[in-house]
């Protein structure tokens, strides 16, 4: 990993384990590179909540997150989630599918459990509304794929 992604990932492991001790506001990173917004939802400019755990400003890097969400989520799907958000930014990608993959295989060559990777695709893709199935059962099928690639490569 290049330095700026060490440091991502050491601040997104700890406010992994530690959200849910904090309350509505702002987690800036020691060093003020990364800063995350907690919300108790997500709403759009409408107002609406939004179904997603997590969104990024792909422009300025900072990170929306749902308290409300991640108070379901076991520790490995809250960093495949703040990875997620951070690869559509370093990545500079709209599409879920590349920022999938790379947050997986990161996790992956972390030595985290296959099975917890597969479960937080799932447990992310069963909140959204069925006219995602399709998409989201793609990418489900991409994850698997990757950790099938990954194992055989072991």
């Amino acid at each position: 990993l290049e330095p700026e992604m060490q440091r991502y990932l050491a601040f997104a492991e700890r406010l992994s384990r530690e959200v849910m001790s904090l309350g509505p506001g702002y987690v800036e990173s020691p060093d003020g590179a990364f800063l995350v917004q907690l919300l108790p939802v997500i709403r759009d400019s409408n107002g609406q909540v939004q179904q997603t755990p997590a969104r990024i400003n792909r422009h300025t890097g900072r990170i929306q997150l749902s308290l409300q969400h991640f108070a379901g989520y076991t520790i490995p799907v809250r960093l495949f989630i703040l990875l997620h958000e951070r690869y559509h930014y370093q990545l500079n990608d709209r599409s879920e599918r590349g920022p999938d993959l790379a947050a997986l295989r990161l996790m992956l060559n972390l030595g985290y459990p296959e099975t917890e990777l597969v479960y937080a695709a799932s447990r992310i893709f069963l909140a959204h509304p069925d006219n995602l199935a399709k998409p989201h059962a793609q990418r489900v099928k991409d994850i698997h794929q990757l950790i099938n690639t990954h194992r055989q490569a072991s």
